[in-house]
Formats: structure tokens, C-alpha cells, sequence
């Protein structure tokens, strides 16, 4: 190890230590140092510097191994060791290392400087905003706003903590299952690791049975169940489904009990006792969804009524194939006599119903919503009835071909439709000009309406209803012969926010003429060409979309 000594001037600002051995006055070209200079001590191993110091107390005059430098190269070997030893803005005291290795420590004031510029540094960095300083139950609650998809793709990947995050059972509270992109032992070991499961949707499997009993054994605290379109055959016809076996109904109705909310779309069940059970073994069930149930009977509509005590939203949108005219009619008087309290939403087949059945909807006070499926033997005492409901704001009336204006006039006596955001009169086929302007007159807060299948309508009735009902975002003219397309222009003035137009696929040339000028005009409105209507299809999409109510 070399060794040598010096006695030079050290230009530093601020900080300065007075050497006896130099004299006074000396230096005075740098007004900034003192009259004093400074002394520094540095240590060389083959022309490397191994330590250094600066700034030192008076040392003992006979040790002679001390050697003294230049003060600006102490200056800039300062700004080295600061910069050496910083890890993640966070400087490493140089002490620790140096009393690690024996060196004894020759610089108290040294070390006040680098702690002063470590806080100033932290203090910095402190401040900065940065998602990763944010605790974890904030991050949890940011990663809930994200599906299981977003989660394992997007978020797991980042980090260790992030990962860790992304597979809290907090965030998998929902999953859904569509079609064969995962196998069944993939699908499986998910419902295993989301013990705090709330929601799960199945649809287009062919696994939905081992599913459905994985469910039962690990998810038994699930709220939420849809099972859709799912069977075991290929064919299109939803009679020649293949059925769910009662069995794996009954043991899910059984195992969760929490379940408040279910949903057996396009699912065939001919079970009587797992109707019989359905009210008693849930009873938190608030919403039931039986859409396209062909083999349900008068007897099971009698037991969800009876059982069912807290059902607030029932859909049976299946036609009613099984049981007599009078089974159906005394069923759903059943049905509203017992419920009247508790339903919300009612959607149904009204195929064998008639005025005196339709005259007990005026019990169920609480409907916002009433969907009413091929409503052919719907009269004026029906329509009366349904007029008295306070607080309805979607109707939907298919083909409810005795519907006249005189009949629709009906609707308006108690003013209860000022409210009403939804319409849907498709298949009236009695429904004219003197309907649509009483439409316009009477309900202008719509923001759907289907007038689809009505031919008394023409271009002036399409006009009174843009002009008035200036807030339409969905209007479906398919197949409306006497509408040529001549009240389109009326749409830019009045209907401003319509962005949706729902036509038939071959347009006359008129229309379709009329149509083209009004896409060039409007650049936001959406043409929708259909070739066959389907009752509630693009209808309940677009009532999703808007509102939210279904």
C-alpha cells in the first residue's frame, strides 16, 4: 500500500476545517473558502483509491503515514462514494462498511453532509405518485372493477405482489363459462379456487351436469346461477334438447341455499318436485328466469306462487303446450293474488288468458316492468287494468291484435304513463296514426319503441311521434308497409338523440332512398337490416344497453 502526504487547498462550499500547519492568508484568489485549508486524508492500493476522508479533527503531528490531497479531488471522490453506495435513491452509510473492515472512521462531518443530501433525496422520491405505494387493500378494491380474464392476463403478470393480488378470492367473484374454449378439469379447478364464488354462468357446454355438481361442492355459498342453452345434442330445435337431469337441479337447490338469484334459459325441466322445493329450500329467491320452458305446467306456476315468497322478478317466456285453458287461467290468478306485494318484474305467455285474468294485474302494484307474450284475447278491461299500475316504466304488448285506439286511449285515463321509458306494440296489427299520436301525446320520456308488424302506421304518425318524443334512442319500423321513409327528415330536427333504426332487409326504393340521405346526414345513427323479427331480441339488447332494467 502507497502512502503519501500533501497539503493543498480544498475549494468546497459550506463546510471547511481549519490546519495549524498552514499559514494565514493564503489562497485568497477563492472567496468562498476560508482562510483555512482543508485537509484530506487518502489511502492508495496500484493507483486506486481504497478509502478517503476529509475534514478530519488535528491529528497527532509524529504519524507520519498520513497523506494529504488536493481538495477538489476530495470534492468529486465524495460525490463517487455517495453515488456508489446508492441503492434505490437510498444511501448507504459509508460508516458501517468501513468500521466493517477495521478502518477506523476519520469523517464526522462528512457524514452530516451525505445525511443531509440522503434525506433531501428520499424527500424527493417520496412524494412522487406511484401506484405500487399503494396498499394492497386499495389495490384490491381498484382490480375489482376488472373481470377474471383482465385478471390473469393483465394483472398477474406485473409482479410478486401483483399476482398475489390477482388471486385473492375477493376478486373471483364471478365466473363464466361460454362454449368449449376450456376443458372441464380447467373449469373445474377454477370453481375449486374461488371459494367466495357469487356469480357463475354456464352456457353452450356440454359439461353443464359435472359443473353444476363441482358447484355443490365447493361453491356452496353462491348467490347467482345461469344456465344457458346447454345440452348434451347438436340439433337447433329446442324441443328435441336433450333434458337436464332433475337430479343435479334438486342437489344444487339443496347444497346452496344462498342462491337469490336463477336462471334456467332455454333449459327444459319437467321435475315436479324440484318446483315443489324451489321456494323451500331458497328462500332469499328474488329473481327466476324459466325463458323458453315449453313442459311447464299450471300446477308448478301454482307452486312457485305459493313457495316463493320474496320473488320479485319472474320470467316464463315459454309457450304454454301442457295443461287446459281453465289450469292456465286459475294459475296465474294464483299467481298475482299471491304476489302482488313482492313482483317487480313479469314477463309470461298470454296465449290463454283472457280479460278476467288480465283484470287481477292491477293488483301487482309494485310492476315496472310487464312483458306480455302474443296477448291475443287482450281487451279493454285487461287494458284497464293494466293502466292503473303506478309505477310501470316498460310495457311490452306482442300481438295484441285487438288493440285499437279506442282500447290504447284506455292506457292514459290515469296519467300513470307519463313515466313509461319503453314500448314495444309489435304485431298489433289494429294500431294506426290516431294510437301513434296518442303515444306521442301521452308518453314523451320514451326511449325505446317497436312499432314493429304495424301496418295502420304511416309517415304521419311516424312524424307527430319523433316530433314529441324528442328523447327515442331505438326505434324499430320492420316491416311497416305504409311508412316510406319521408318523416326521416323530421330526425335531425326533433329526435336527436335516435342512434339506432331498426328496418326490414329489402327496403322499398323510397325508403331505401330516404334511408341513405339520413345516413349521410347523421353520422352516429346505426341502421339495423333484419330479415325475420324475434320477439325481444335486439329489443332487450338495446334495454340492457340504455337502462339497465332487466
Amino acid at each position: 500500500m502507497k502512502r503519501m502526504k500533501y497539503q493543498r487547498e480544498i475549494r468546497s462550499e459550506g463546510v471547511r476545517v481549519s490546519s495549524p500547519e498552514l499559514p494565514e492568508g493564503m489562497y485568497r484568489g477563492d472567496t468562498r473558502a476560508s482562510s483555512s485549508p482543508d485537509v484530506d486524508v487518502r489511502y492508495h492500493l496500484r493507483n486506486r483509491t481504497i478509502f478517503d476522508f476529509r475534514k478530519c479533527e488535528k491529528r497527532d503531528a509524529s504519524d507520519k503515514n498520513v497523506s494529504m490531497t488536493e481538495a477538489s479531488s476530495v470534492h468529486e471522490m465524495s460525490h463517487c462514494t455517495q453515488t456508489k453506495y446508492c441503492l434505490r435513491n437510498v444511501l448507504i452509510d459509508t460508516s458501517r462498511s468501513r468500521a466493517s473492515s477495521g478502518i477506523p472512521n476519520f469523517t464526522p462531518q462528512l457524514q452530516t453532509v451525505s445525511t443531509d443530501i440522503t434525506h433531501s433525496i428520499n424527500e424527493t422520491f417520496e412524494h412522487e405518485p406511484s401506484i405500487t405505494r399503494l396498499p394492497n387493500e386499495l389495490l384490491t378494491m381498484i382490480f375489482s372493477y376488472l373481470n377474471v380474464r383482465e385478471l390473469s392476463m393483465a394483472v398477474a403478470p406485473v409482479c410478486k405482489q401483483w399476482y398475489l393480488i390477482a388471486h385473492s378470492p375477493v376478486l373471483w367473484r364471478k365466473l363464466c363459462f361460454s362454449g368449449d374454449g376450456l376443458s372441464t378439469e380447467n373449469a373445474k379447478c377454477l370453481l375449486t379456487k374461488s371459494p367466495l364464488l357469487a356469480e357463475v354462468i354456464i352456457s353452450n357446454r356440454d359439461d353443464v351436469e359435472e359443473l353444476i355438481s363441482q358447484l355443490c361442492t365447493t361453491n356452496r355459498s353462491v348467490e347467482s346461477v345461469a344456465v344457458k342453452r346447454c345440452s348434451k345434442s347438436e340439433v337447433l330445435n329446442s324441443w328435441e334438447w336433450a333434458l337436464l337431469h332433475a337430479r343435479h337441479l334438486n342437489r344444487l337447490i339443496k347444497c346452496c341455499p344462498k342462491i337469490r338469484r336463477l336462471k334456467l334459459n332455454e333449459v327444459c325441466i319437467r321435475s315436479n318436485k324440484f318446483y315443489h322445493d324451489l321456494g323451500i329450500l331458497l328462500p332469499n329467491l328474488t329473481c327466476l328466469h324459466l325463458s323458453h320452458n315449453h313442459f311447464l305446467t299450471p300446477r308448478q306456476i301454482k307452486n312457485i306462487a305459493t313457495n316463493c315468497h320474496n320473488l320479485a322478478q319472474l320470467w316464463i317466456s315459454g309457450e304454454n303446450c301442457c295443461g287446459q285453458k281453465e289450469d292456465w287461467e286459475s294459475a296465474y290468478k294464483t299467481l298475482f293474488q299471491q304476489r302482488w306485494r313482492t313482483l317487480t318484474h313479469l314477463q309470461f305467455d298470454a296465449s290463454k288468458l283472457t280479460d278476467d285474468v288480465f283484470k287481477e294485474l292491477s293488483l301487482c302494484v309494485n310492476l315496472k316492468i310487464l312483458h306480455l307474450h302474443r296477448a291475443v284475447y287482450l281487451f279493454c278491461l285487461g287494458m284497464s287494468a293494466i293502466g292503473t299500475l303506478p309505477n310501470l316504466i316498460s310495457l311490452r304488448l306482442h300481438k295484441a291484435k285487438h288493440l285499437s285506439s279506442d282500447t290504447l286511449l284506455v292506457l292514459y285515463q290515469n296519467g300513470n304513463f307519463e313515466i313509461l321509458v319503453n314500448l314495444s306494440l309489435a304485431g298489433c296489427s289494429c294500431v294506426n296514426d290516431e294510437c301513434a299520436a296518442a303515444i306521442a301525446l301521452h308518453c314523451r320520456h320514451l326511449h325505446l319503441l317497436s312499432l314493429a308488424l304495424v301496418e295502420g302506421i304511416t309517415d304521419k304518425g311516424i312524424e307527430a311521434i319523433l316530433k314529441h318524443c324528442t328523447s327515442l334512442h331505438y326505434l324499430d319500423i320492420y316491416c311497416m308497409k305504409n311508412v316510406t321513409g319521408s318523416s326521416f327528415s323530421y330526425i335531425s330536427h326533433y329526435a336527436r338523440e335516435l342512434n339506432f333504426l331498426v328496418v326490414e332487409e329489402s327496403c322499398s326504393d323510397e325508403k331505401e332512398k330516404n334511408i341513405k340521405a339520413l345516413l349521410a346526414f347523421s353520422s352516429s345513427l346505426k341502421v339495423h337490416r333484419t330479415q325475420t323479427w324475434k320477439t325481444g331480441g335486439t329489443y332487450r339488447c338495446k334495454l340492457l344497453q340504455y337502462h339497465n332494467v332487466v
